[in-house]
């Protein structure tokens, strides 16, 4: 984003937000094409109203120019971007992109790769033997805290002892009990 003066109309034009820079832009308008294939991967959007516009009236782009799109941007920001954080950050989610985007060409990756590239770690692999399938050990206060007291306060109990535990639950991760 700027730090200059130079502000613009944000998507529904009821507020000004600062212009963002050409390889934020370019982001963003990476994003929105992406969403024509895949709705819902910009879970919300406030930006400038003219990269909206501009996104939702040019002709929808092909996956695989998506992709070729996704390798330019990603030579461009290696190139041009010095702040290694911002740098970093925007590797990291064009590598998702193009994980995503390889599936729409039909290129799928396999599932560890896949999951590497969106969320930047590889899975971990379970011990064997380890029936993931079966949550109820942790999801049910009773089975947990068996007597000490009714539901409302196993379910506080569980929040103040398990908090890191209910987290990789809530997102879809295993525990390791």
């Amino acid at each position: 984003m700027t730090d200059g003066a130079e502000r613009i109309p944000a998507l529904g034009g009821t507020r000004l937000i600062p212009a963002p820079d050409p390889i934020a832009a370019e982001y963003l308008l990476l994003g929105l094409r992406f969403d024509q294939h895949l709705p819902g991967i910009v879970d919300g959007y406030y930006g400038p109203a003219d990269l909206k516009a501009r996104a939702d009236t040019e002709q929808r782009r092909p996956p695989a120019r998506l992709l070729e799109d996704i390798a330019a941007f990603s030579e461009r920001v290696e190139r041009e971007i010095s702040e290694t954080d911002r740098r970093e950050w925007l590797i990291a989610q064009l590598r998702a992109l193009d994980a995503h985007a390889r599936a729409l060409v039909g290129e799928p990756l396999d599932y560890p790769e896949y999951v590497e590239r969106c969320l930047g770690f590889p899975p971990r692999r379970h011990r064997q033997g380890v029936d993931r399938g079966d949550f109820t050990h942790v999801c049910d206060p009773a089975r947990r805290f068996p007597s000490t007291g009714g539901i409302g306060r196993r379910f506080g109990q569980v929040r103040r002892v398990d908090r890191p535990l209910l987290c990789r639950i809530g997102c879809g991760r295993h525990c390791d009990l």
